[in-house]
């Protein structure tokens, strides 16, 4: 596949309430990383998220990101396979994933979009059209209450091959079913002109 451009291949946001302290009350984390392979048709990630809330007053947010342009000069199969799971200790505690694809074209009609908190396994295939299009993925854990720990990890990977030309029947096989059919015809006609002939004693 030609011309796939990567932009902000991957980011990271971490913060922590209150800020920087010798016991601070929160802690959030996040990791992001990727790999391309097989000559920009294999993109591949894996990440992780965590909050925690160790005493009152703390608020702790971990998000991850992978974007992708795709820049596509012809028409291309796609396979997403995601998966993603969540752990929370309390009602303090929320994770939430994001994944979609759009056609630059048309951004507010995703051609897949998943945005879901609980652990989830997505598989996705379909076909693509020259164009530019957009990928992301995005986790977040989000830890608000004395004791809680919110966390997520997320195993990515997204696909493509060319699209196989559409099959040609053979001149020879038609032309045989042609001349099959004309005979058959040709013979039903012969039988029909043919006089009855009766039974002689």
């Amino acid at each position: 596949m030609t011309n796939i451009h990567q932009t902000d291949l991957d980011s990271m946001a971490l913060t922590a309430v209150p800020p920087l302290e010798p016991n601070p009350s929160a802690v959030g984390s996040a990791t992001q990383t990727s790999k391309i392979i097989e000559a920009e048709r294999f993109f591949y990630g894996q990440g992780s998220v965590s909050g925690q809330v160790t005493t009152a007053g703390g608020e702790a947010t971990g998000q991850s990101y992978y974007r992708l342009t795709l820049d596509l000069s012809q028409a291309q199969n796609y396979v997403f396979i995601g998966v993603f799971n969540s752990t929370r200790l309390n009602e303090g505690d929320t994770t939430s994933w994001i994944a979609s694809l759009t056609d630059d074209n048309a951004p507010d009609t995703p051609i897949f979009a998943l945005r879901e908190s609980d652990s989830i396994d997505r598989y996705q295939p379909g076909t693509l059209q020259p164009g530019r299009y957009n990928f992301l993925i995005s986790a977040a854990a989000i830890s608000t209450r004395p004791g809680g720990n919110a966390s997520g990890t997320e195993d990515f990977r997204l696909e493509f091959s060319d699209v196989p030309p559409s099959p040609i029947p053979e001149p020879a096989p038609l032309l045989l079913v042609g001349t099959g059919v004309g005979l058959f015809f040709a013979l039903r006609r012969t039988a029909a002109a043919r006089p009855l002939t009766p039974n002689r004693p």
